[in-house]
């Protein structure tokens, strides 16, 4: 078969995007970051290698981090989700001796180490079970991702805020990771939106069985706003309310902060919102605990593995679970409710367990909502 040479300028051209390949090419090297290991947070050897030869954090799923000092936070027109950070760029440089990357600890090279670690291993996680659901590469904005370095609380999935001064859980960055599977999740899965209680204690289940630890927030959060699923609540009394995180925000501020001047305009926006409001509303990050707290109970006791594959079977099945309602429930409170409730959930891990483990833990199951102060009586079991 006759072939037609190609042109010299190509084969240059071809030649230099094989260089450029090559000297990005991705090495492996040995580091230490923080997790928790037998309920203390610690420093852990890993291996790591989204290190290009330029010593940039790259990957698939991170086409950059860039480190900043932050210096001030403003809420376009008074807003609080409007929030914009801004700082000024902090340069990095990794230095590596015999395939081992030297971190001094709080150093921006530490954190931002740990931030793309953890990141990777949330979405590793959250691939293994929903791959099919879920595709972490397309929204470009979630892979350019941002670091803070500073004593401010408020993160989100493309901008990360770690405190220099303190050991930071894990538990921040998969609580950001979470929101991004979740918000893909909700549109496949019946598991409520981002306001519902049902959605934020099932993302917080993952939040913290990734950890494998029950605090959330350790090092960032304040410890009137930090969320802790071993810790017992009672439904519906432990509900959450705005007037609460007003109380908690105001216990959180602290004249000593470096974004002090933050925190205490947004106390007051906060304060302003809370006299216009004509409604009680319900803070679902923290009464999501309502459902994260029986879930981390169950898990104690039956192990992580079990749970982790009973939760995500539970979830999968919520579609065909909530078109059964009027099978499964006692009464006719469900007609009311348009989002997916603690009952729905209820039944989708009864059936689940059927399916998965022959009904091995529906006691178990029964009697830790029943703890939590659900009504279980009104929901059949399979």
């Amino acid at each position: 078969m006759f072939r037609r040479r190609l042109p010299s300028s190509i084969l240059v051209l071809l030649l230099l995007m094989l260089t450029a390949e090559t000297a990005l090419a991705q090495n492996s090297y040995r580091a230490v970051t923080l997790m928790h290991k037998d309920g203390r947070l610690t420093e852990r050897p890993v291996r790591i290698g989204f290190l290009n030869e330029r010593h940039q954090i790259h990957h698939p799923w991170i086409d950059s981090l860039h480190v900043f000092r932050l210096d001030s936070v403003t809420y376009e027109e008074g807003i609080p989700e409007l929030e914009e950070l801004h700082g000024t760029p902090l340069q990095m440089q990794f230095r590596t001796q015999n395939g081992k990357i030297r971190l001094q600890p709080h150093t921006p090279e530490y954190y931002a180490i740990f931030s793309a670690y953890h990141t990777l291993e949330a979405i590793r996680q959250y691939e293994k079970w929903f791959g099919d659901l879920i595709d972490f590469t397309r929204k470009k904005r979630f892979r350019e991702l941002e670091l803070y370095m500073g004593d401010y609380f408020n993160c989100n999935p493309g901008q990360y805020v770690l405190n220099p001064r303190k050991n930071v859980s894990p538990s921040v960055i998969y609580h950001e990771v979470g929101h991004r599977a979740f918000c893909q999740l909700d549109d496949t899965l019946r598991i409520g939106n981002v306001f519902t209680m049902v959605h934020n204690g099932l993302m917080e289940y993952f939040t913290v069985t990734l950890a494998d630890h029950p605090v959330i927030g350790e090092g960032m959060l304040p410890e009137p706003l930090l969320r802790d699923a071993s810790q017992t609540v009672h439904y519906p009394e432990d509900k959450y309310y705005f007037s609460d995180f007003i109380k908690d925000l105001k216990d959180s501020y602290d004249p000593s902060m470096d974004c002090e001047e933050a925190m205490r305009q947004l106390y007051e926006i906060n304060v302003e919102r809370a006299r216009r409001c004509t409604t009680r509303i319900e803070m679902t990050h923290q009464s999501g605990m309502l459902i994260t707290h029986p879930l981390w109970k169950l898990r104690e006791q039956a192990g992580a593995p079990v749970v982790d594959t009973l939760v995500v079977h539970a979830m999968r099945n919520m579609e065909e679970t909530f078109g059964r309602r009027e099978e499964y429930m006692k009464t006719a409170i469900y007609k009311a409710e348009e989002q997916p409730q603690w009952y729905d959930l209820l039944y989708a891990l009864y059936v689940s367990d059927q399916q998965l483990y022959k009904g091995k833990h529906l006691s178990l199951i029964q009697q830790i909502f029943r703890e939590t102060g659900y009504r279980i009586h009104i929901v059949r079991r399979p």
